[in-house]
């Protein structure tokens, strides 16, 4: 890359670049610009996690495993300010199918500021934070703790967690019959405080306890699954916790 292209990357970019981070998701081969895209080319991979799990069930050693590798990579984006933004099974890669669950990657990463205005939404719907679909007036990189929460649920079931269409209301609604009312200063923050009391009706929705048998699993789900971010867990917390002390 030229001294000229360079010049324009920004400081979570350069930090990107740095040795830590390409050792942890991947020799880099190529990095260049695209229609004014920075694109960093990593070395070829595995199965994605998504494809993976059509064919295949996990048991909880497993799902330990790549839980442990998933938070410690997220570990080192959020200690460089970056937010993923779309934590889901297909941005989950092998490197190699043969040594599963040996060898891990999260191969697709979004750059974002540590908190800041959000003009639009992450992409994966299905596993969005609460504060995330309110449009809330900030967010940071607690959003992906949630993200990874659903994740972790989807492994363990073989099935989405939250499963809505396009409808933020009902989302939202859904989400309260699960895990309790939304705090009002989340309302007040949201571009939908003027909606809230009229929430569509949904039907009883099955319950985390139900779902997840290993306690020591739903416990740390709980404090991810948290709707106020300032009260979510964050990655060395989860890394903390018991659940990882377990040998299985």
């Amino acid at each position: 890359m030229s001294q000229e292209k360079s010049s324009y990357l920004t400081p979570s970019v350069r930090r990107v670049s740095s040795n830590s981070m390409i050792t942890l998701l991947g020799r880099t081969i190529i990095v260049f610009y695209l229609k004014g895209q920075h694109i960093q080319q990593f070395k070829q991979l595995d199965i994605n996690l998504h494809d993976y799990i059509q064919s295949h069930s996990f048991n909880i050693k497993e799902i330990q495993s790549i839980f442990k590798q998933v938070t410690t990579s997220l570990m080192l984006m959020h200690s460089l300010g970056i937010t993923h933004t779309d934590l889901k099974p297909e941005n989950i890669v092998f490197a190699n199918q043969q040594k599963y669950p040996d060898q891990l990657n999260d191969q697709d990463i979004q750059l974002n500021q540590q908190t800041w205005e959000v003009p639009l939404k992450p992409m994966n719907i299905i596993a969005q934070a609460p504060e995330v679909i309110m449009r809330c007036d900030t967010w940071d990189t607690s959003s992906d703790i949630w993200s990874l929460a659903c994740l972790i649920v989807e492994l363990y079931t073989g099935r989405v967690f939250i499963k809505v269409g396009n409808n933020d209301l009902m989302h939202l609604a859904i989400i309260q019959s699960i895990f309790g009312p939304i705090p009002s200063y989340m309302k007040q923050r949201s571009k939908f405080k003027t909606r809230f009391n009229s929430l569509p009706k949904v039907q009883p929705q099955k319950q985390l306890y139900q779902i997840i048998e290993d306690q020591d699993l739903l416990d740390l789900l709980y404090l991810m699954f948290s709707i106020d971010h300032h009260h979510r867990i964050n990655c060395k917390q989860i890394l903390e916790h018991k659940f990882f002390q377990k040998l299985f």
